[in-house]
């Protein structure tokens, strides 16, 4: 079976027209000689000629081939000779979860009864003949990816009905092609609860990573509290770091509504954020350090409260400083940090259904090679229609 890459190129067959029209047009141009033994020349040789004649109908017929052929070449045309002589029109792909299975256990039980095959989502799919018996293996974008292929090889004709739990992990791939088409049937995660983790401010409001995944006030119940009042921070570093590290712990008080609070050298001891040129030669770790890209302890810099500014903080030099961008780099780091960050599991449907995207399968030894015959037609079929254009001179 032949498919098409970009089907929409087809429409340049409508193309075929243009050469017949000027083959039709060319032979109405008549061609007017000046011969004086005209006279001569006996009444009924003088007649008109009526209706169409068609002069050179193989060099018509080479045109309208390569026409043909050069539409077929940009339609990029996919060989598929993968075949199947099943009696359904449909098959089951169901992810090892009991969530999964509970929810939809009256639409793959009817599968069953009907004979429809059914499979769990492994890199080699096993078919399901119980739902008792569920593999242990756990549901990644990648193997459900290998899974659709697989079945894709196996069953070219029958569309994919696909159960899985609705959840952030799918999104690890960017896109999950199915080469059949697929019916989506997700259901959120409901059993996957966390804690909200809070800064807690003026002792009554707590702000945290909203549902809508922003930072604002959180009124979940029970809130794990990780920063309770004021940040404690102590600076030292060169005198323009020094600037753009308080204007831009200012820009995050204020915009946010985050308390701050700078530390002098007598009650470093006390700071939670420390932005040095120097690291200590012991690091606290539940201390946040923040260090120049040229500091000399370069090695201690890969420990997971230690992170780095590419540049001097000067915003004469500092692109990024002189944008306005460092606040938002660096209020991210602190929440990451204290693990204030979206825990959401879910993403919604309209996220799930564009993840997925169809693709057919086919084998691109034969589509190469089937390309590859048309262009060499192509090729011959041009010269072929110059050397006979020239040849009879039309």
């Amino acid at each position: 079976m032949i498919d098409f890459n970009t089907p929409t190129l087809l429409w340049g067959l409508l193309g075929l027209a243009i050469p017949i029209l000027i083959h039709f047009w060319h032979q109405k141009q008549g061609k007017r000689l000046d011969w004086a033994a005209t006279q001569w020349l006996s009444e009924k040789n003088l007649q008109q000629a009526r209706g169409i004649r068609l002069d050179n109908i193989w060099l018509l017929v080479l045109r309208l081939a390569i026409v043909l052929l050069l539409c077929l070449a940009l339609a990029k045309p996919l060989w598929n000779t993968l075949q199947t002589s099943s009696s359904f029109s449909k098959i089951h792909l169901i992810e090892s979860n009991t969530l999964v299975t509970n929810n939809f256990r009256f639409e793959i039980e009817e599968a069953l009864k009907k004979g429809e095959p059914c499979f769990w989502i492994e890199n080699s799919p096993t078919e399901l003949k119980d739902l008792s018996e569920q593999p242990k293996e756990a549901t990644k974008a990648s193997v459900l990816q290998n899974a659709l292929v697989e079945l894709g090889k196996k069953y070219p004709k029958q569309s994919v009905e696909l159960y899985v739990v609705n959840q952030q992990s799918l999104t690890n791939l960017p896109v999950i092609y199915h080469p059949t088409p697929l019916n989506l049937h997700a259901i959120p995660d409901s059993t996957r609860q966390h804690q909200a983790k809070v800064w807690q401010v003026d002792g009554q409001k707590n702000v945290g990573i909203n549902p809508e995944g922003q930072l604002g006030i959180v009124t979940a119940n029970n809130p794990e509290i990780v920063q309770k009042g004021a940040l404690k921070v102590w600076i030292s570093t060169s005198e323009s770091a020094q600037k753009t590290l308080k204007a831009s712990l200012k820009a995050i008080e204020e915009v946010y509504q985050l308390p701050i609070q700078l530390l002098d050298k007598d009650r470093k001891e006390q700071a939670q954020l420390v932005c040095t040129s120097q690291l200590p030669q012991v690091l606290n770790p539940e201390v946040l350090y923040l260090i120049p890209e040229s500091d000399k302890y370069s090695q201690k810099s890969l420990a997971s409260n230690v992170i780095e500014w590419s540049n001097s903080m000067n915003p004469q030099t500092d692109d990024a400083v002189f944008e306005g961008k460092f606040p938002a780099w660096l209020l991210e780091k602190i929440l990451d940090f204290q693990g204030i960050k979206a825990e959401n599991n879910t993403i919604s449907n309209r996220q799930l259904k564009a993840l997925f995207k169809e693709q057919k399968l086919v084998k691109p030894l034969e589509t190469e090679w089937f390309t590859a015959v048309l262009i060499t037609l192509l090729v011959l079929l041009l010269s072929l229609e110059r050397w006979l254009a020239i040849h009879r001179n039309a």
